[in-house]
């Protein structure tokens, strides 16, 4: 019996067949090894996916399912999980634990539940799920790491299991990383805040292949694009894609949108926050959640708008 903690099963239904195949239709490379994995033989193996559930997600899923894998498969952000491709996805038999608008409370007790699963395979964003399988025995075969954040939180561990390193491909780090992340962030900012860039002052805390993407996108988008960087090399290659190099405290003073993007928890702290001037709207496009700190903004006076 499938024991999935989702919003409503019942969003299934606004998944149309024709949705999925167009999907296919757009992602020919993706489509191409789908096809050879559902022809395989995975039946016994079992596979825990730490992992935002999105509907792009969907066509490999249930490749894996066709190929007889056992698929536990929990959101690895509070706020992202498409609760109709969660639907989907539970109807076919794959165990989701996970719906939008999770509190922490949830999160944590859904990551106990897939860790509960005893998985052969980890499929990871984030590095939690491999974290959270480090004493488990016997230990698992092997992992898949796919972000900068959970990189960073591997180095501090003695990993007993072998990690494929996927955010480092040059598929990923050259061209989603960059162009398309870059690409898709500023379109959901301008539905969110009903904000154009023309003329605005951005901040992007971090020039990695992500903050490249980001600042050069709203650079072409007609912001006037700071960039604060640790790494004095990336800050002279900021300024020559148009870009003004500036420290954290100079950058908060003359920026109106401030966008962080470096795989590092805790990079914008309270400290950061009260030098901020008034009305500036703060957002995450890196993996996790915690860059900037989320709680204590929290406890300030705040309205939902």
């Amino acid at each position: 019996m499938n024991s999935s903690r989702i919003k409503d099963p019942g969003l299934s239904a606004r998944i149309e067949e024709a949705e999925i195949a167009w999907l296919r239709y757009v992602t020919p490379i993706t489509e191409h090894y789908c096809r050879e994995i559902s022809q395989r033989d995975y039946r016994g193996k079992k596979l825990a996916c730490w992992m935002h559930v999105s509907s792009n997600a969907l066509p490999m899923m249930l490749a894996l399912a066709d190929g007889g894998a056992e698929i536990v498969y929990g959101a690895c952000n509070v706020d992202s999980t498409d609760d109709a491709a969660a639907a989907y996805l539970s109807e076919r038999g794959i165990t989701v634990y996970g719906w939008q608008g999770m509190t922490r409370a949830d999160y944590d007790q859904n990551m106990q539940l897939v860790r509960a699963f005893d998985a052969d395979y980890l499929c990871d964003m984030g590095g939690e799920l491999s974290e959270a399988y480090l004493d488990r025995e016997p230990t698992v075969k092997g992992a898949l790491e796919a972000t900068t954040s959970g990189l960073n939180v591997l180095r501090d561990h003695d990993i007993p299991f072998p990690v494929f390193d996927w955010n480092s491909i040059p598929l990923k780090d050259r061209l989603e990383n960059r162009l398309y992340v870059g690409n898709e962030v500023w379109p959901v900012f301008s539905e969110v805040t009903w904000m154009s860039l023309f003329r605005r002052s951005v901040l992007v805390v971090g020039y990695g292949p992500v903050g490249k993407g980001i600042a050069e996108r709203a650079r072409d988008l007609g912001a006037i694009v700071y960039v604060m960087d640790l790494d004095a090399v990336r800050l002279i290659e900021a300024q020559h894609h148009g870009c003004i190099p500036v420290s954290m405290k100079e950058g908060l003073a003359r920026c109106q949108i401030v966008v962080t993007a470096t795989g590092v928890e805790g990079v914008l702290g309270e400290e950061h926050l009260q030098q901020a001037r008034p009305g500036t709207i703060f957002f995450n496009a890196g993996h996790s959640n915690r860059e900037i700190d989320i709680d204590w903004l929290y406890r300030q006076p705040y309205q939902r708008m």
